[in-house]
């Protein structure tokens, strides 16, 4: 019966790929099998020496860094990410954070301690409703079985729209945008601090300069997708 009824709603309420609309077989979460295999996937996670890494390096020094796809301006990627950011398809976050779990499972890199979130400003989360990271985190903590909080790490200064800013104000903007709430929970951690989209790498830079202030933690970095732009 409870067949029957899956049936009959795929059927009158379709669901259908966020990437093309098409219908979507059960068995398929969020993307097709053709939307998902047109998705740039980077395999940072095979090779420590990435550039998301080296990029991060730039300013601080993070144990490791992964993201799972390259963004490409007007591709599938940009219009999953504004879907994802804007328009409250929190789950689409969550169906990356396992894809990503199941890679990092298998080249073995998943000694992590504690997964934690980019956090938004307290008002732009009100406006937005939700902070769009934290589903991709907390799947990454779940799948990788691994502990979760995104109360650590607050975002306590606003700062302006980073999109058409050079790489230096994007830095001037956000380097002193995070504090640290109970810092002896961090003490001994290997922390994978995630993200959605990297472009200059200033935000996560920042976020793991306050993290590293601490004495006795690790911090690699992980994101959905990355702009790979060029080192300055």
């Amino acid at each position: 019966m409870r067949s029957l009824l899956l049936d009959l709603g795929q059927v009158f309420m379709p669901k259908l790929c966020l990437g093309c609309q098409r219908s979507l077989p059960r068995s398929m979460q969020q993307l097709c099998l053709e939307c998902l295999e047109k998705l740039p996937i980077t395999h940072y996670e095979q090779y420590p020496e990435n550039p998301l890494h080296r990029l991060i390096n730039h300013r601080v020094f993070v144990e490791e860094a992964m993201v799972l796809y390259f963004f490409e301006k007007e591709g599938l990627m940009q219009k999953l990410i504004h879907l994802l950011k804007y328009k409250g398809h929190y789950k689409l976050g969550v169906f990356f954070g396992k894809i990503l779990a199941e890679r990092l499972t298998v080249y073995k890199r998943t000694d992590y301690t504690l997964v934690v979130p980019i956090p938004l400003y307290k008002k732009k989360k009100r406006i937005r409703g939700y902070n769009q990271v934290q589903g991709f985190a907390k799947a990454l903590s779940q799948s990788l079985a691994i502990s979760y909080n995104d109360t650590l790490l607050i975002r306590h200064k606003s700062t302006k729209t980073l999109v058409r800013m050079t790489q230096t104000q994007r830095w001037t903007q956000v380097r002193d945008a995070f504090q640290i709430r109970n810092p002896e929970v961090l003490l001994g951690q290997h922390v994978l601090l995630v993200d959605d989209v990297v472009t200059t790498g200033a935000t996560l830079s920042a976020a793991v300069a306050c993290l590293s202030k601490l004495e006795g933690i690790r911090v690699s970095v992980a994101a959905i997708a990355f702009a790979q732009p060029p080192l300055p």
